[in-house]
């Protein structure tokens, strides 16, 4: 057989070998991937529809009241009856609330009772606290039709385990003082967790992140107002109409902590169209008193004494300090923050989209 013959020969056995493994394998590979993909939508699903019955039954009652005007509503609430029984908070934990750096959260969900005029509020701890430190204040905030979620920060209370494997976990601790990376990690990974479980609420139609809230005692308010600002940068992609605008409307702190290295009050206002918008109360008592007022003076430097109307800035001759000054219902604390709520979260006119 000639040198010629035997190419040609070879080249067409070449040819049939190629046809038949791309006819084999690639759709063997597909199909492999169309099941991966529709496993993942069908648990991701499942994740954001277990509920209990009483809560189902609250949600198609909501779903009904607003099915003429789904994109929106006005601010009038007839439907809102302050004496209406309460949703009973549930316990919120594991995948669902699974941080990108793989850590479980854990935390217990206080539903609002005004569907999708519901404001929605993200209440953190100080360091070294847990979730019932603040407990008193998210049932008042609940009170007023707010749905509010508090979690036990990475490292405290149940909030300890890290996902190591699809079925195996470690034991994760936070360090007895506070690092600048711990607040960054709070920031980055924690509170966009949090933010993502409200979402999958908002788009049930159980409340309207467009309303959101952040606070928190200690360091837990200062995580709370870096994530403010960081909701409002403008380079972060937003399903909504308006791009440049967060969903956050509101932050408070209660007893700002003294100064770690690296974090700053200052640095949660670096974005400009944040700084126009800024709202916020903080609150100390009279030990306190000098924080409190440096904060108001870098707020009038970096967003104008415009600003005052809407950040607020408080102290009080009481003894208590941190979550001690949110422990009494009926204390100036509660009372200011559930103030300050109603008016720059609650009263505002902006209707609910799904997002």
């Amino acid at each position: 057989m000639s040198k010629t013959k035997f190419g040609f020969i070879f080249i067409a056995l070449l040819a049939m070998f190629l046809f038949t493994a791309e006819n084999v394998m690639v759709p063997s590979f597909c199909a492999a991937q169309d099941e991966y993909d529709e496993e993942y939508s069908e648990e991701e699903d499942a994740s954001g529809e277990e509920e209990d019955a009483d809560a189902r039954g609250a949600d198609e009652a909501d779903e009904d009241a607003d099915a003429e005007n789904e994109e929106g509503y006005s601010d009038e609430d007839e439907d809102f009856d302050p004496d209406a029984p309460l949703p009973e908070p549930k316990r919120v934990s594991g995948t669902k609330l699974e941080t990108k750096d793989h850590i479980l959260l854990s935390a217990t969900y206080y539903p609002g009772n005004r569907g999708k005029k519901s404001v929605p509020v993200i209440l953190l701890h100080d360091w070294a606290g847990n979730r019932e430190d603040v407990e008193v204040l998210a049932q008042e905030l609940q009170r007023m039709g707010c749905a509010v979620l508090i979690p036990d920060l990475r490292g405290h209370g149940r909030s300890n385990r890290m996902l190591v494997g699809p079925e195996s976990t470690e034991k994760f601790e936070a360090g007895a003082k506070l690092k600048f990376n711990d607040l960054q990690e709070i920031v980055q990974y924690d509170l966009p967790c949090l933010k993502r479980f409200l979402m999958q609420q908002n788009n049930a139609g159980r409340l309207n992140i467009d309303k959101l809230c952040v606070g928190g005692v200690g360091y837990g308010g200062m995580a709370a107002a870096y994530f403010a600002n960081q909701d409002w940068n403008p380079m972060v992609r937003r399903k909504k109409a308006n791009p440049s605008a967060g969903d956050v409307k509101g932050f408070f702190i209660v007893s700002p902590p003294k100064n770690v290295k690296g974090i700053r009050f200052i640095d949660t206002l670096t974005y400009p169209n944040w700084r126009e918008s800024a709202s916020c109360i903080v609150i100390g008592n009279t030990k306190g008193k000098k924080l409190v007022k440096a904060m108001e003076t870098q707020v009038k430097k970096a967003c104008g004494k415009d600003a005052m109307e809407r950040c607020w800035f408080r102290t009080y001759d009481v003894d208590g300090d941190g979550a001690e000054m949110i422990q009494d219902p009926d204390s100036d604390a509660v009372l200011d923050i559930a103030a300050f709520v109603e008016l720059r979260c609650i009263k505002r006119d902006i209707l609910w989209k799904s997002r």
